[in-house]
């Protein structure tokens, strides 16, 4: 898996060719390295002098050039109508996350500009954040999860993310 454009070389010993195909199309004469911006499956094989044919080889290349993004929020409320918790759904499953950054996701009470304390807990796609005390009725807040904090299983980060509500 890749995070950005790759370029393949191939040769043959001797003078022999080597021709290659993209992601199922007809087979073309390599001349000059290949420039790969997505995800593709290219084949490959060598022509010796005396026109022989290698085996194929086929190998696919992952290219994930896209950030994890929030595809929806939740806030689940409790029997008092209190936000017991907030779960942020991302688009990928699996976070390398630096312990220390998440310390950088902050829940503030938009009245007094505090910070309310919160635990954070990641499982699979999900952030679920729980504020550690009640939250105050009729009162704004927001919640900001800066960028750089989560990273995809190939390393493309997180952008900025912010949520108002009112509780």
């Amino acid at each position: 898996m890749y995070k950005k454009d790759i370029f393949l070389k191939f040769s043959v010993p001797g003078n022999g060719v080597v021709y290659y195909k993209i992601n199922n199309r007809n087979y073309i004469k390599y001349t000059k390295s290949i420039k790969i911006t997505k995800t593709s499956t290219i084949s490959v094989y060598g022509k010796d002098i005396l026109g022989h044919d290698s085996e194929v080889s086929t190998v696919t290349y992952i290219i994930d050039k896209v950030s994890p993004t929030v595809v929806s929020t939740t806030l689940k409320k409790n029997h008092e109508k209190s936000i017991k918790y907030i779960t942020i759904e991302y688009s990928e499953k699996t976070f390398k996350v630096d312990k220390n950054k998440l310390k950088k996701i902050i829940l503030r009470n938009k009245k007094n500009d505090h910070e309310v304390a919160i635990s954070i807990k990641l499982k699979n796609n999900k952030i679920i954040i729980t504020p550690k005390s009640k939250l105050k009725t009729k009162t704004r807040y927001k919640l900001i999860i800066t960028k750089n904090i989560l990273k995809d299983l190939i390393g493309n980060t997180n952008k900025a993310y912010t949520l108002s509500f009112k509780t």
